[in-house]
């Protein structure tokens, strides 16, 4: 524990402008590394399975997970040279066992938050980690029985003209309807992630040594790292996703999801499975969050939707050529179920992003972000001269680690009965303040709810649509750089008290409801259109 809390209180030292200069240059060369590290693993992948699978079919399953190892991977880089050259990190590790690999995507996202795995990181990144040579299969696999039977019924449904939906965010009243409109063409698939639950552990290290064999050695750190943590669903049980994959659903003639396509390895192998088949499978995604389109590929890599998918659902107006319209099915059913308006008891109501304890283990992306944002957070509260409360993020399963109130309220000097963890706040409050952009912002836009956005000018990773989106935001003084000249502004609001709903601002609002946050009042009929065509 010791060198955790080394690495932890070091960190936030050495973040000045050389891991800036460093991050902008990770930026400018991730595309170029990620696409040839791309084109190494499919080849690999193929020689190891047996295989003829195109980098866009490959794509399918490991994008994901590549987009994310590979920021991990720069992020420890950059302070893995500076523990080394200061020679303080001791790398005998006090962990007792060996580090494996991640059975699958999930299993994978939870490794690399998890704190004590630190350690292993930089080991692997310095050459001081030994490979494990023992082959260890403690690996099982198992069925939701009900889940089983389920697909055992739908395979009696499924035609060569089946849409399939399956985590598409619609509401069980919504799929039906849509199931009657299509005369069953539309079917709901289950969640497959919670359908074949993996545990255990299995580690070949034969099949791990012939997949780098076939690597370019010039990549050859990199390709150490990321083969530490590439999961054991693409490597060892390759083979037995394919044949749950081939033997569990018939191929339907489209898939659409929001999300499944990012974590469910099963899912994927079965994509990847149907992408090789005579009559191949649509693949229709859907937007599912804020970041879509308002941040700039390094940040989201959802290009790697676009090269996968046959079309692209959006909130707004189609800019692509795989994309289309859509109405929100994030916000629809959020406006649908809002709050009262009329129950206003708070002034002010501060939403916080996800603020969590092992802030080294963060996005390298954008962790660079973490201080000031608590910063800014401290000074704009402590200088509030109204009543506030505090909405914090609170998802433990998306982020086991986040700061619990208690370290929250020390941490930036607020009382404990200032943290409201519920939705409804935000529509008992005059305005929400918010210091990042994501799905939050286009809620509030959706609902009509008062808002501003203190974002901080190091902020510069946006879409030409991001770059849009903030110009608009500012042209409405919606948008403050500086948190004093938004504190003004919140402050000065008692005397203006009718700003929000002024005919002209609501003018406003409207477009920038149609450009970002589109929801339409026969939603489950335009779906089921868009669906079917």
């Amino acid at each position: 524990m010791k060198n955790i809390k080394y690495i932890e209180s070091n960190f936030k030292k050495i973040k000045d402008k050389n891991y800036l200069k460093y991050q902008n240059l990770h930026k400018k060369n991730f595309g170029k590394l990620k696409k040839e590290l791309l084109f190494e693993i499919s080849n690999s992948l193929n020689k190891l399975h047996y295989k003829n699978y195109s980098v866009t079919q490959w794509r399918i399953l490991v994008g994901p997970w590549l987009n994310i190892v590979l920021n991990i991977y720069f992020y420890y880089n950059f302070f893995s040279q500076h523990f080394s050259n200061k020679n303080k990190l001791k790398l005998k590790s006090n962990n007792k066992g060996n580090f494996y690999p991640p059975l699958d995507y999930v299993n994978f996202f939870k490794i690399i938050n998890i704190k004590k795995n630190q350690l292993y990181f930089f080991k692997i990144i310095l050459n001081k980690n030994k490979n494990n040579k023992k082959n260890k299969n403690d690996f099982m696999y198992f069925f939701n029985h009900k889940d089983y039977f389920y697909l055992k019924i739908l395979n009696l449904f499924i035609k060569k003209s089946t849409i399939l939906l399956t985590r598409s965010r619609f509401l069980r009243s919504q799929i039906a309807s849509i199931i009657i409109k299509s005369f069953f063409r539309i079917l709901p698939l289950i969640n497959l992630s919670n359908y074949m639950r993996v545990r255990g552990i299995n580690y070949n290290f034969n099949k791990r040594k012939f997949f780098l064999d076939y690597m370019n050695k010039k990549n050859s750190k990199i390709i150490e790292f990321i083969m530490n943590l590439m999961p054991s669903s693409y490597i060892e049980n390759f083979d037995l996703y394919e044949k749950i994959a081939k033997e569990n659903i018939k191929q339907p003639k489209t898939i659409y999801t929001d999300t499944a396509h990012l974590d469910d390895d099963l899912l994927k192998h079965m994509m990847l499975y149907w992408s090789s088949t005579n009559n191949k499978t649509n693949i229709y995604l859907g937007q599912h969050g804020g970041n879509h389109r308002i941040h700039d590929d390094y940040v989201t890599n959802y290009n790697d939707d676009y090269n996968i998918c046959t079309k692209c659902f959006v909130w707004g107006k189609p800019l692509k050529k795989k994309e289309a319209r859509s109405s929100s099915n994030r916000l629809f059913n959020l406006k649908k179920n809002q709050t009262n308006f009329n129950k206003i008891k708070f002034d002010v109501c501060y939403v916080f992003e996800a603020m969590r304890e092992n802030q080294f283990q963060g996005d390298f992306k954008r962790n660079d972000d973490y201080i000031r944002s608590l910063n800014t957070k401290r000074f704009f509260l402590k200088n509030l001269k109204r009543h506030f409360i505090v909405k914090p993020y609170f998802d433990k399963n998306r982020y086991p680690d986040q700061l619990t109130v208690n370290k929250l309220s020390q941490m930036l000097k607020i009382e404990k009965n200032k943290f409201k963890n519920s939705k409804e706040v935000i529509f008992q409050s005059n305005i929400i303040i918010l210091d990042y952009l994501s799905t939050m912002i286009f809620e509030l836009i959706c609902l009509n709810v008062p808002f501003i956005v203190i974002l901080d000018k190091s902020h510069d990773y946006f879409s030409d649509i991001g770059k849009n989106f903030c110009k608009e935001l500012k042209r409405m003084k919606l948008m403050y750089n500086d948190p004093k000249k938004a504190l003004k502004f919140v402050d000065n609001l008692k005397k203006n008290k009718n700003w929000w709903i002024t005919k002209e601002h609501q003018k406003k609002i409207l477009k920038l409801k149609k450009s970002y946050a589109f929801t339409s009042k026969n939603h489950t009929n335009d779906w089921y259109k868009n669906l079917i065509k």
